[in-house]
């Protein structure tokens, strides 16, 4: 069976590699420090702002890995 270029985008989409998976898990991680860093009554505004743009990224980043893998899934299953 071939696949046409949508398919096949999700096929590679799907072929992540271990390094990708380790950088999601990573942004996880940095993810859970900033909260904890956010939610201490010692931090000045200065360094909520930065933190509040790195999360930013952060979370833009995580979202957009977790759309790829649904749309995989979703082909995968055809649901």
């Amino acid at each position: 069976m071939k696949l046409n270029s949508e398919e096949e985008n999700l096929l590679q989409k799907s072929q992540k590699s271990e390094n990708e998976y380790m950088q999601f898990e990573k942004s996880i991680e940095k993810l859970n420090v900033i909260i904890e860093k956010l939610e201490s009554e010692e931090i000045t505004l200065e360094e909520t702002l930065k933190l509040y743009k790195e999360g930013s990224k952060l979370i833009s980043s995580c979202k957009k890995e977790i759309e790829d893998v649904f749309c995989v899934w979703f082909f995968v299953f055809e649901i």
